[in-house]
């Protein structure tokens, strides 16, 4: 009888068989999101696939705060409150396993450290100070003003057939003209440019805010005439691309109401109030983590406290975040505020005021 043998077994790789992440959520938080929550103490539910190991770190302005379990699925600690700093904290849960890792990052905002004197400004504007230039129907200018050193960079952008104009007035503003037909002339501005630091870390530790006054609001054409204002990226200056995100307020068709809703660069969303017309108000367009914007819409000239999660503000959300995201939208590209007169509006904007929450 013949002896078979000896027998050499070829092993073949399977692509199927190749390392993946360890599957990775953390309970109520998604990644890149930002949520206000109180001071005090802070826990998290982490759900990791089998024999991956956990780190969760936590930090706020000062540096690393202490996190009891931080390699377990129930790690807590402390969220700081008061003073200037403990205001933001931000949280990362990394999950190995194999050499892989998946992570979960994301921000938590501290309601209450510090009240509503923790707004500081960064920069403030008295549009009426602004010197006399004739109508602008559209391109980039840098506004002077009389009584400083200022500047104030601005661009102007007609949308559909629109002939409307800005023209930056000495002792009124900044005079919004919707022109005679239906069309919207825009005016953005370079709000980062007015700042001496706008860096990543700068924008993920602290909210900013930014407040549009504006003054002698008019609806002229009966249902139709409107306001967009919000805020974009940078190296956008309209309110209809990038990431424009804002208000949409219209005319309710003449009896003195308007309709408000919030906008994403061309979708709407449906109405969320119809109220008297505010005449006079404050836009105040707030920032978080440098990707997510919130707005409020206040009567009168005073910038109100801004009031992230409040129960006036709106959330008109951002750009999706990815993993190891190194630029902000609003901050990777700048930041530009916009306001549109459209369908004959006009108005003026009186005062740009810049905070940063400390």
């Amino acid at each position: 009888m013949k002896k078979l043998g000896p027998f050499v077994i070829n092993t073949i790789w399977n692509p199927a068989q190749s390392v993946t992440e360890p599957s990775l959520s953390v309970s109520g938080r998604a990644n890149g999101s930002v949520t206000t929550v109180s001071a005090g103490a802070r826990s998290l539910s982490i759900t990791v696939a089998a024999g991956a190991t956990l780190a969760t770190t936590v930090k706020d302005s000062s540096g690393t705060v202490s996190v009891t379990n931080s390699t377990a699925t129930n790690p807590s600690w402390t969220a700081p409150s008061g003073s200037t700093t403990g205001n933001a904290t931000q949280i990362t849960v990394i999950a190995t396993k194999d050499g892989v890792s998946s992570e979960v990052s994301f921000t938590e905002l501290i309601s209450g450290s510090g009240g509503a004197g923790s707004y500081v400004t960064l920069k403030d504007l008295n549009l009426t100070d602004l010197t006399t230039v004739s109508a602008i129907t559209s391109g980039s200018s840098t506004l002077q003003f009389e009584s400083s050193d200022n500047t104030l960079a601005m661009t102007v952008t007609r949308f559909s057939g629109a002939n409307g104009d800005v023209t930056p007035t000495n002792g009124q503003g900044i005079l919004m003209n919707g022109g005679t037909g239906s069309g919207t002339v825009t005016a953005s501005f370079d709000i980062d440019a007015l700042l001496s630091s706008y860096t990543r870390a700068d924008v993920s530790q602290h909210v900013y805010a930014v407040h549009l006054v504006v003054t002698n609001v008019v609806y002229p054409n009966s249902g139709n005439s409107d306001i967009f204002t919000g805020l974009n990226k940078g190296n956008n200056t309209t309110h209809n691309g990038g990431e424009a995100r804002g208000f949409f307020i219209t005319d309710d068709g003449g009896n003195g109401d308007e309709e408000t809703r919030v906008r994403s660069n061309t979708s709407n969303s449906s109405i969320l109030s119809t109220t008297t017309i505010k005449t006079s108000r404050v836009f105040t367009y707030i920032l978080l983590g440098g990707a997510v914007v919130e707005v409020m819409d206040t009567s009168g000239t005073t910038p109100p406290t801004p009031a992230p999660g409040g129960g006036s503000t709106i959330t008109v959300g951002g750009d999706s975040v990815g993993l190891n995201d190194t630029t902000p939208i609003y901050q990777g590209d700048g930041l530009n505020m916009y306001f549109g007169a459209g369908d004959k509006t006009t108005a003026k904007l009186t005062r740009i005021l810049v905070q940063r929450f400390q």
